[in-house]
């Protein structure tokens, strides 16, 4: 590797360290929760009706963590517990109170993120826009890590310029999408 490449994958790591705890900062606080549950929430509030394992999937927590996650959250009244489409599943579903943690959440998350490029000017915003879509469509390499990588994510935002970048990745490798 060379000395300019080498120095961009630090100072890339730095970024992506800093970003990582701002999110974490912004959506912790939010959703007065701490850990997964921001995470959690916002990919519930997708109306899927997916069961627990694969909220587990995309969180890439144990089947026994997630369970416990969506018992807390039913405890705090922002996601009840309905049948699965066997009896042997139970599907997560978001709550009034819920859907309203989620909105805290995803406007935390967008604040905390529009404060990290207010030093762009507007050319270079476009410029890192098309960068950040080309380096998302090679980020996920199936659905599961794709839904990984978009679990705190303001969907219809993403769509407002056209199909998610992950989205268009994972369709370019023959896998559903993430939404």
């Amino acid at each position: 590797m060379d000395v300019d490449r080498e120095i961009l994958v630090n100072r890339l790591g730095a970024l992506a360290l800093h970003v990582t705890d701002l999110i974490a900062e912004a959506t912790e606080a939010a959703a007065g929760r701490g850990a997964m549950a921001p995470a959690a929430l916002s990919s519930l509030s997708r109306d899927r009706r997916r069961p627990i394992e694969h909220l587990r999937g995309e969180l890439h927590l144990s089947h026994p963590a997630t369970v416990r996650l969506v018992d807390r959250l039913s405890q705090d009244g922002l996601v009840t517990r309905e049948p699965g489409p066997d009896r042997r599943t139970v599907v997560p579903v978001l709550t009034e109170a819920g859907r309203a943690t989620v909105q805290r959440v995803t406007k935390a998350r967008r604040d905390a993120l529009a404060g990290v490029l207010t030093g762009l000017t507007g050319e270079e915003a476009q410029t890192l826009g098309h960068l950040l879509d080309k380096l998302l469509r090679a980020a996920a390499p199936d659905e599961p890590a794709g839904g990984h990588l978009c679990r705190l994510c303001d969907v219809p935002v993403c769509e407002t310029a056209g199909p998610c970048p992950v989205d268009a990745g994972l369709a370019g490798r023959g896998e559903g999408p993430v939404v």
